[in-house]
């Protein structure tokens, strides 16, 4: 097993749901739903997370806060050609391989972004190779879209998992979900027990329920 799918593995992890709340294998937003996660600084951070892009591949985010010198997003641009990852103070145009419509498994830590178990390589928009993995401040991340202060955005993605872990400790591990009862879509911290629900227009789907 590869050094990469035995830490996606570790990531992904199997934490239970509470009873009220059923699984299910995504959450997708349509172009008006987001949420924030709390302030936080993603210093010595891995963040693991499966995402899909619908409808446009040029200038969309899977989530996203770039303020300063500190970046946490994944994106796709540059005419619907290129997938964009940002950790730390650098943001790399992916090269290697050419955006999608698929769901792709992502991993970034202090040795690069994963695509799919492939080390992913390109050309650096913002900063260098020697600014990856470099935080000095805390972000406020906007998931389904990006906050980058003066641009915000709002996109069609799916988001199937997302987890950050930091020296082995799982911080922040969102799972897809809703509520048995409202029927409320979201997705649920299992760390800190937040239910995080739509904060604009609209309303998330969901994909097939599924046991963890």
């Amino acid at each position: 097993m590869s050094s990469f799918r035995r830490r996606l593995m570790m990531q992904q992890g199997g934490s239970g749901l509470p009873s009220k709340y059923q699984a299910v294998e995504y959450i997708k937003g349509n172009g008006k739903e987001y949420f924030y996660l709390p302030m936080f600084n993603y210093a010595d951070c891995e963040v693991a997370f499966k995402v899909q892009y619908y409808d446009s591949l040029s200038d969309v985010n899977t989530f996203g806060a770039i303020s300063g010198n500190n970046r946490l997003e994944q994106g796709a641009g540059w005419s619907g050609n290129n997938f964009a990852v940002n950790y730390g103070a650098s943001g790399l145009k992916v090269e290697n391989m050419k955006a999608d419509y698929n769901a792709h498994e992502y991993l970034y830590d202090k040795s690069g972004a994963y695509i799919d178990g492939v080390l992913a390589t390109g050309s650096y928009y913002a900063g260098n190779a020697n600014g990856w993995g470099v935080f000095d401040d805390s972000l406020r991340v906007r998931m389904f879209g990006t906050d980058r202060g003066n641009v915000i955005r709002t996109c069609s993605v799916a988001i199937y998992h997302w987890k950050c872990t930091k020296n082995g400790e799982d911080i922040i591990n969102l799972i897809p979900c809703y509520n048995k009862t409202t029927l409320k879509i979201g997705m649920l911290d299992v760390v800190s027990k937040t239910f995080y629900t739509n904060e604009g227009g609209g309303e998330f789907t969901k994909g097939n329920d599924i046991k963890l």
